[in-house]
């Protein structure tokens, strides 16, 4: 087990919580990168037409693996993550399949 990968699917051809966790030890080796690829071409191939994903501002090479696999950085959300009731900054991002 190196990692996981999950998406919420609405029945409109939406995909939002596009998500992924690698443990440390494989970070850096392009896992990530391939594994985002292929689960948005699969939800693509499947009629997903938009795919929408979030990560932490500070959390650059999320992005990176986010806009190999085709999603293009939104905007930023500004105290939108609460982790024990400390506010972050998240980054909006979404993939557009376009037929």
């Amino acid at each position: 087990y190196i990692g996981k990968l999950d998406a919420v699917v609405e029945s409109a051809g939406i995909a939002t919580n596009v998500g992924y966790f690698f443990g440390s030890l494989f970070w850096g080796q392009g896992y990530a990168s391939e594994a985002v690829l292929a689960l948005s071409n699969h939800l693509a191939m499947s009629g997903i037409t938009q795919m929408h994903a979030v990560i932490t501002l500070e959390n650059i090479a999320s992005g990176r693996v986010l806009e190999k696999a085709g999603f293009e950085r939104l905007g930023v959300l500004p105290g939108s993550e609460n982790i024990q009731e400390l506010k972050d900054d998240e980054v909006e991002y979404l993939r557009l399949v376009t037929t």
